[in-house]
């Protein structure tokens, strides 16, 4: 552990010796396309009567795309150090999909959508040794910071398909989810059908955003960054009244992408 401390003090040291950068106000856009998910999975304590046991049944998780877009005000107080606030719409959610021992296929589908709001520490460097003999058009770009999430929509979807469910007689495309009501499932939980997804998760997302990429400037005033960026929730993601039953477990939103983005300074000093 202390040899890790030291190594990153030093990795940390020699880069800041090396660093060269803007300083002044800037403005910027972005837009961001990665992977989406959600775990752990609620599951609201339903069961399957039809399954003939007393568990819920738990699909697996899908590759689930998500996306968004800010706009950033930032000031670097030194060349290499300075701080943004960012304001955005970020698209999260998580698929799940798998075929029970009854050869039912569950399909769930969770779409989130949140306004964003986050303070970030930046920490730019240059790559090369000669910094000094000109300017530098490719910087590296260190971004992390807590990012304050406001819910705006949800949509839950759950569907069963297969052939027991045809001799039954049940339909059960696009099911009200969850639920309390039978006749295939049963709930030790009183759960309310809310007409509204929104209702089953926390109005708000606290959680810590990372980015590492580079800076590339065209032009002295004018900068494209290109970034991998990673997102994961530090709070709870569903309402407190649909985290009540036995065996339940905290759900977080977690991304990873790519954002790519640009911007002005407005007073380069």
């Amino acid at each position: 552990m202390k040899k890790t401390l030291i190594f990153l003090f030093l990795f940390v040291f020699a880069f800041t010796f090396r660093s060269i950068g803007q300083k002044g106000l800037y403005v910027g856009f972005a837009g961001n396309v990665g992977i989406s998910a959600i775990g752990n999975q609620n599951l609201y304590g339903m069961k399957w009567n039809y399954l003939n046991k007393d568990k819920s049944f738990d699909p697996a998780y899908k590759i689930t795309m998500g996306y968004g877009a800010n706009a950033k005000l930032g000031y670097n107080f030194t060349p290499p150090i300075g701080m943004q606030l960012e304001v955005g719409y970020q698209s999260r959610g998580q698929k799940y999909e798998d075929t029970d021992g009854r050869d039912v296929t569950h399909t769930k589908d969770i779409s989130l959508n949140y306004i964003t709001t986050g303070v970030y520490f930046r920490y730019t460097s240059i790559f090369r040794r000669n910094y000094y003999k000109k300017e530098q058009k490719v910087r590296l770009a260190i971004t992390v910071g807590p990012q304050f999430n406001v819910l705006l929509s949800a949509d839950q979807t759950y569907s069963l398909s297969g052939e027991v469910l045809n001799v039954l007689g049940l339909d059960l495309t696009d099911i009200d989810y969850p639920s309390s009501n039978p006749p295939a499932w049963t709930s030790d939980y009183n759960f309310s059908n809310d007409a509204d997804d929104k209702a089953l998760f926390r109005n708000y997302d606290i959680g810590l955003l990372a980015r590492i990429g580079v800076d590339f400037y065209p032009k002295k005033w004018f900068f494209i960054s290109p970034t991998i960026t990673s997102y994961l929730s530090l709070t709870d993601i569903n309402d407190k009244d649909f985290s009540v039953h036995s065996g339940y477990g905290q759900s977080r939103n977690f991304s990873m992408g790519f954002e790519l983005g640009f911007g002005f300074y407005m007073n380069k000093e």
